[in-house]
Parts: C-alpha cells; structure tokens; sequence
C-alpha cells in the first residue's frame, strides 16, 4: 500500500513526491532502501522525462524525493511544453528492500498543479522583460540581458531575488541590483562584490561554499539527534553518517528495531552489491557469504556467536587449531570471516580409589575406563551442562557499519 503526495518545490526545475510504503498488513517499511523510476508521460503516453531515485525510507516508511534531481534518463523539465503539451500523467515505480525486494507500479497520476507553476514561472521568464531601465551598452533579447554599461534591475516579470529563477545576466560593467530587502551586487566580473543586509534564499547551488555563515541548515535527510555528515558514493549525496569507518561491527545495548540509519543487524543476510551497500561490500567482499553468486554478498552472521581475532603469523599460537576453521565465504581458514566450532580440549583425571579392582592403585588415568584394566574397569562419571562450555554472557545486537 502506497500513499502518495506531489507538491511544487521552490526552484522551477523539480517539484516534490512523497509516499508512504506499507505492506499487505498496513505496516509500514521502515528504514528500508527504496529504488524510484519516475516518468513524466505526455496524453500520446509518450515518455517526456524520467529520473532515478535511491532514498531509504523512515521509522513511519515514508520517504521524499524531488522529482527533477534524480539520475537523469530522459528529458528536461524546463523545457517540457506545459502550455500546449498537456496533459501530463506522473508514473511512478518502485522496488522496496534489498534481500526480499517488492516491486509496485502505481496507477499513473495527472499533473495538474505542478505543470501550471511550472508554465506561469517559464511564462514570466520567457516573454518579457519588464522593469528594466536600459542605459548606455545594454542590450535586451528574450531572456538574455547584455551589458556593458550600468545596469540596475528593478524588480519586474522574470526578477526573482528570493529564488534561483533570474535571466541569464551578462556584465561587463558595474551590477546593482535593488530589488529584494538588503540586497546589491557591485564590482566587475574578475572581482564581483556581494552585499546582503537581509535574506539570500537558493534552493540548489552548485561550486565550493565557503565563508562564514549564520543559521545555515540542509536537509535533515532522515537524521538523527548527534549524526554527523559524511559523503555516500553510490547516490553522491551527504548523508547522516558516523565517524566509524565502513564495515566496522559493534555491540548494540538497544533492539534490532532501534537500529539506527547506516547500520545493519549481523545476521548474515544477503545484499546488494551496488546502491545503497556498494561501499561496504567495497569493504568486506565476499568473505562473509557469496550471496547469490553474481548481485549479491552476505554480511557477518554473529547470531550466538563471540568474536575470536585472526591469527595470521601469530607466533604465540593462541588459536592452536587455525588452519581447520571453516570459511563462511571466499576467504581461507586463517582468514576473516572463517567459523570454528566448540570443541573440549582433551584432558586426564586423577583416581584416587577403585572399588572392585585389583592391581591398581592412585594415578592419573585416561577417561576411558576399559584403558584402567583389572577384573573391574569402571568409567568416570560425568558433570556440567548439556550443549556448550561457556562463560558468563549476555545477549547484545552485533551491528555492522555500511
């Protein structure tokens, strides 16, 4: 089950896609990746454009894209014809999850807000200029203001200070702009001077940013209180992260369903190798598991299990027995991600007396009690548990950073 919502962004060039994903007993998908293909088809069905999108859903299963800013396939959306083209239906399909994936292909959905905001604002950049005062050296055409003289822009159709969607301004004089609260730009093009008193509002930016700033805010990308920004190749986004490299496992005091964003719970699962995991299976490749042998890997299953370090060239021999460990992938026995099972080391007993017996008297003798010989032979009696040897534990989530 999927709820949709579509809204108009600020900048011109994308507008907002929201769902919400549940499953077939209305529970939602929580902290899930999901992979959108989004078209944009015209009343032929003819596709206009399509963008890609990988996001992960919330602890409600909802997620929020921008249609626009995707991995683009097809098209341009600010040169789509809202006017005359129309009308225009969205279609949207989306695969949820990594092991188990589920595919759903929505029912298409008319445009009918968006392509109007998005015709009224290419309307206001297209047709006229209006509020410019033209002096010596400016030349106005279409959408293209040329200047070589003095230029002073007054707000009019087409001048947005507070947004992205302003004509393409040549200059190779002196710039002022008094249009917005505190505004003006002034200087030449090797060395341009910008003066703000008041608000400088961009919806996307592109190049270094720089400087010092106040009351600067992004995104909040799904974070969470103490996350820290780092860098995800695969949808070369910044994401909430951590400062623990990828591929690092640790003990988890909380549920499986408290994981947080990042982390996934070691029970040996299988993956993909591109997307969202791409980076840790960079990492730890196939020596947990090779999935299914092509698009996949499988990730540490440390379910009942403690973590023993790898011997190597270990001279003190801590792990006697290295070389018959079993890898749980395509590394070695001495190797990460190999397993070894429980196993009692062999030891004697010491028998003081034997009742029955003669010829035999205190010693250390092996367990086996036809080895003790005589007319009698009795065994030993057993103690402890039944199914493991073991110190005191408790239960933790061992989680692993991807």
């Amino acid at each position: 089950m999927i709820n949709q919502t579509i809204s108009v962004a600020q900048t011109p060039i994308v507008f907002n896609y929201q769902a919400v994903v549940r499953d077939t007993s209305n529970q939602p998908y929580k902290n899930q990746p999901v992979h959108l293909e989004v078209q944009v088809r015209d009343g032929n069905d003819q596709e206009v454009f399509s963008d890609e999108h990988d996001v992960i859903t919330t602890t409600l299963g909802v997620f929020n894209v921008q249609v626009g800013s995707g991995e683009n396939k097809t098209g341009d959306l600010s040169v789509i014809d809202w006017e005359n083209g129309g009308p225009f239906f969205l279609h949207v399909t989306i695969t949820v999850g990594a092991t188990d994936p589920k595919k759903f292909e929505l029912t298409p959905t008319q445009l009918v807000f968006v392509p109007n905001s998005l015709y009224a604002i290419q309307a206001s950049k297209s047709r006229t200029l209006d509020g410019f005062s033209a002096g010596p050296g400016i030349e106005v055409a279409a959408n293209k203001v040329s200047n070589t003289g003095i230029l002073k822009v007054e707000k009019g159709a087409g001048i947005e200070i507070q947004g992205t969607n302003m004509p393409v301004i040549i200059n190779t004089g002196v710039l002022e702009v008094i249009a917005g609260t505190g505004i003006s730009l002034q200087g030449t093009p090797a060395k341009p001077e910008i003066i703000n008193e008041g608000v400088l509002k961009t919806d996307l930016a592109g190049g270094q940013l720089t400087g010092e700033f106040e009351n600067l805010s992004i995104a909040d990308l799904n974070a969470k209180n103490g996350d820290v920004l780092q860098y995800h190749q695969p949808s070369q986004k910044w994401i909430p992260g951590s400062s623990v490299p990828v591929g690092s496992i640790m003990p988890f005091a909380g549920p499986e369903s408290k994981i947080p964003a990042g982390w996934l719970l070691c029970d040996g699962r299988g993956v993909d190798q591109s997307g969202v995991y791409a980076a840790l299976f960079d990492v730890i490749g196939t020596l947990w598991g090779t999935g299914n042998g092509s698009s996949t890997f499988n990730i540490p299953d440390f379910q009942g299990l403690f973590m023993r370090g790898v011997s190597y060239t270990d001279t003190d021999n801590y792990d006697a027995d290295k070389a018959n460990r079993t890898p749980k992938g395509s590394g070695g026995a001495n190797e990460v991600g190999s397993y070894q099972p429980d196993e009692f080391a062999a030891h004697n007993h010491t028998i003081n007396s034997m009742n029955g017996t003669s010829g035999i008297g205190s010693g250390i003798y092996p367990l086996t009690g036809s080895s003790l010989g005589g007319a009698n032979p009795q065994p030993v009696s057993s103690s402890g548990g039944s199914g493991e040897t073991r110190p005191k534990n408790v239960y933790v989530n061992y989680i692993i950073k991807y």
